[in-house]
């Protein structure tokens, strides 16, 4: 059998040398003592993150030896959570039928441990629960990976984890190099999205596949695997925005310039932009609200009266003429707007001004 402390890193954080090696003792000597009531036994300490038990099963089937020994472990596994704070997943190898099989049956048992990735902290692993995954052919489903990318490229972050999970599902049920294989395609496949958005926004994205897949092999559990996976997806998101929000950026300043340019033009309309623009007026008229604060017929208004100011103070043309000059269809409607933007009328606006020169 070989015990494996769950969530090493935080193990080896919160405690020093000297005290992981009390730990790791005391751990071998509750082992000892709960297995030998049935069975002889001898625990040893073999690697950073693991002890090893030898016991003697001599008498009864392999499913038999498994159950009486889940059910010792599982008292093991409380003990050592109530005194010490410590998570335990343990293997448990095939039996064999002497002691010179021991090298080879730990290498196994080594290999078995490796499930924890699927079963989680905590977990006892028996030969039989190996056997009862998959044998068939494995497929990598393509069709949801092609989703995937398309969902992270359009930005739908809960579209691309409920397809991530749906992969992950399918491959758990198959042995733990095919696991490990379709998660280390899921991060290519990050490489690949973010590769397309660094082309399509000429900036870096901070990917490393390398350290991604480094840091996926330091992680214990498919829960703390789908996190990562689902950090990235949520970077990916937030990089997707900025983009976004930076060619509305530049989508409304054009406009902005285009009203300031066309402001004269009585026919300027948000109907009118929207068609110079190649967009729905609905979409744009929303857009401009939201990044400007104000509607695009407001805005309009707005640059008009101000350069009906200017008229008005620097030149002597006529209010009609003004009305005209600046856009207005009616020069009623422009004493309407004027009075009510400046508390004025236009005559009035213009005899509260300085002499000019």
């Amino acid at each position: 059998m070989l015990f494996k402390i769950d969530g090493f890193k935080s193990f080896v954080q919160n405690n020093s040398a000297n005290g992981r090696s009390l730990i790791k003792f005391s751990i071998m000597n509750i082992a000892s003592e709960i297995l030998s009531a049935l069975y002889e036994c001898e625990a040893v300490d073999v690697d950073t993150d693991h002890i090893v038990v030898l016991s003697n099963v001599d008498s009864g089937s392999a499913h038999e030896v498994y159950a009486a020994l889940e059910s010792l472990i599982k008292n093991i596994q409380n003990y050592v959570q109530t005194a010490y704070k410590v998570s335990l997943s343990v293997a448990i190898s095939p039996i064999a039928n002497t002691l010179s099989e021991a090298g080879d049956l730990y290498d196994e048992t080594v290999d078995a441990s490796n499930y924890r990735l699927t079963y989680g902290h905590g977990c006892i692993i028996t030969p039989d629960h190996i056997k009862a995954l998959s044998d068939k052919p494995y497929t990598y489903p393509s069709d949801k990976e092609k989703m995937l990318i398309d969902a992270l490229l359009l930005g739908k972050v809960a579209d691309a984890q409920n397809i991530y999970i749906h992969i992950v599902n399918h491959t758990v049920s198959y042995s733990y190099n095919i696991v490990r294989s379709g998660l280390l395609r899921l991060a290519v496949d990050m490489n690949m999205v973010l590769d397309t958005i660094q082309r399509n926004s000429g900036k870096p994205m901070p990917y490393n596949l390398n350290a991604f897949i480094s840091e996926l092999d330091k992680l214990e559990t498919l829960e703390e695997i789908n996190e990562h996976f689902f950090a990235l997806f949520g970077s990916i998101t937030a990089k997707l925005k900025e983009k976004t929000s930076a060619k509305h950026d530049e989508l409304i300043q054009d406009v902005v310039e285009m009203i300031h340019h066309r402001h004269s033009d009585m026919n300027l309309s948000i109907d009118t932009i929207a068609y110079q623009f190649k967009m729905s007026s609905m979409y744009l008229g929303r857009l401009f609200k939201k990044i400007n604060g104000k509607s695009v017929a407001e805005y309009i208004t707005e640059v008009r009266l101000e350069q009906a100011k200017e008229l008005l103070a620097n030149t002597e043309y006529p209010i009609n003429e003004i009305s005209e000059r600046v856009g207005f269809l009616s020069s009623g409607y422009f004493y309407t707007l004027f009075k009510k933007a400046t508390g004025l009328t236009p005559n009035q606006y213009r005899k509260s001004l300085p002499p000019v020169g």
